[in-house]
């Protein structure tokens, strides 16, 4: 009996469990969509504060390299 109702379970929580992975993964992308974002932002302001064209960006790119 124990071995028809494993393969049920597992074939009833399968949609919805995939359906929270692509959930997951949605979240990610636009999580890391936005801290691009925020992050070509604070290059951006930083350049245009003191007029260095790569030094905000790069700093940025080690910062987050470090992570």
């Amino acid at each position: 009996m124990n071995a028809n109702i494993i393969p049920s379970a597992v074939r009833r929580a399968l949609p919805m469990y995939s359906n929270e992975i692509i959930f997951m993964l949605h979240g990610s992308v636009i999580a890391s969509t936005i801290t691009i974002t925020d992050v070509l932002k604070a290059g951006r302001m930083v350049n245009g504060q003191y007029y260095v064209a790569y030094e905000g960006f790069i700093s940025l790119a080690f910062i987050l390299g470090s992570h």
